[in-house]
């Protein structure tokens, strides 16, 4: 009877998740907050580079910024890169497998995902160049045919560029690991220590 007891009590614990499986989640879940602090930090200083250097907006779509001369760029940017640096070390140290999947390269499939999900946006935007879109704010600034001709136009550049690279239509989204994943900023031509996408 005891026996049967004692085979009944290790049945329940084997069933019963263990305070130690629930730590396990606990620190997955921590290395993935590691993880994204780094990412996040490498989208952070790529868009400081680009408005010091060549002064892109961070927004993605103001007015451009004026940059700041190289010398000074440069003497920011330095710091900046070992900052990464350091902080990829320590991700390393702390969330070595999370770091490494995050930074193993997306296979070329996702990439002409990517190029024809972007082309079709630019012909979306293209598309919006109709004299019957833009009457809606009042009359029109040129003649209608100008509109047809300079849309017609840029539709059959992007046209080419997708013949251009065999891209089709309709490509759908990149597998995991893709759109979320940000780029790198560390292995650009400037730095390297190694490269962290998704993301």
């Amino acid at each position: 009877m005891r026996e049967r007891k004692h085979r009944v009590r290790a049945a329940e614990e084997v069933e019963r998740p263990s305070h130690r499986e629930g730590e396990g989640l606990s620190a997955r879940q921590r290395r993935q907050h590691i993880l994204s602090l780094y990412v996040s930090a490498c989208d952070y200083a790529r868009q400081l580079e680009g408005a010091l250097l060549e002064g892109r907006s961070p927004t993605g779509y103001g007015s451009p910024l004026t940059p700041l001369d190289v010398e000074t760029a440069e003497a920011i940017l330095e710091r900046v890169r070992e900052y990464l640096r350091k902080l990829r070390d320590f991700v390393e140290e702390l969330a070595p497998r999370e770091l490494e999947a995050h930074e193993r390269p997306q296979p070329q499939a996702n990439t002409l995902v990517w190029a024809s999900n972007l082309l079709e946006r630019l012909r979306q935007i293209g598309e919006e160049l109709t004299p019957r879109r833009l009457s809606r704010y009042g009359d029109l600034p040129c003649e209608a045919e100008r509109f047809t001709a300079v849309r017609d136009e840029l539709l059959a550049l992007l046209e080419e560029a997708r013949e251009a690279g065999g891209l089709p239509r309709g490509a759908g989204s990149p597998t995991a690991g893709g759109p979320g994943r940000a780029v790198s900023w560390p292995e650009g031509p400037s730095v390297k220590p190694r490269r962290p996408s998704g993301g």
